[in-house]
């Protein structure tokens, strides 16, 4: 399996399940540390990827601490409601402003700003800025199959109460999207 996959779970809590998580992971997990990220999300003029009803490309510059960092992720199955995985790169940039101008000079804009105070613990959970709080569950070494790797993530958040029908089959940039509606 190649290091550009990614498999994860996004699930979206009330702030009271955030809560209840938090001492649970302060109990029973290492903490890591707290972290602020930002993600400024792009499409192209010629091919927006927004428009899709189940957007299934993102295209992003992430900034974490000083380490600024182009990412790209595509997910399966296409134009699917529910995602399995998706294939991700990402390469160090050194410069954002000259990137957005070659992002300008390609008919690439910006389109959603997303900005996450991340608590790393064993488990990922985050409170996203006008989005709201979110816990992901994550693949580190993929193993087994996808599928099977999914069904271990899926069984986690069952052992955190978690409800899998909260799941978040679109990612941050989507519900940007619709909060703008």
């Amino acid at each position: 399996m190649s290091n550009d996959v990614e498999i994860e779970i996004k699930i979206k809590i009330n702030e009271e399940k955030f809560n209840e998580l938090k001492k649970f992971f302060n109990s029973n997990a290492t903490f890591v540390k707290e972290v602020e990220q930002k993600d400024e999300y792009f499409t192209s003029k010629f091919e927006d990827f927004t428009k899709e009803k189940y957007p299934y490309k993102w295209l992003s510059i992430r900034e974490r601490g000083e380490k600024k960092i182009l990412n790209y992720k595509h997910f399966y199955p296409e134009k699917e409601e529910i995602h399995l995985y998706c294939d991700e790169y990402e390469v160090n940039i050194d410069d954002i402003d000259r990137m957005k101008k070659i992002f300008n000079e390609l008919n690439i804009i910006s389109f959603a700003l997303i900005h996450k105070n991340r608590n790393i613990y064993m488990y990922k959970n985050d409170k996203v800025e006008n989005l709201g709080y979110f816990i992901e569950i994550e693949v580190k070494k993929i193993e087994l199959d996808i599928e099977e790797e999914r069904k271990l993530l899926d069984d986690e958040a069952k052992k955190l109460n978690l409800n899998l029908d909260d799941v978040d089959q679109r990612g941050y940039p989507f519900y940007f999207i619709r909060n703008q509606d």
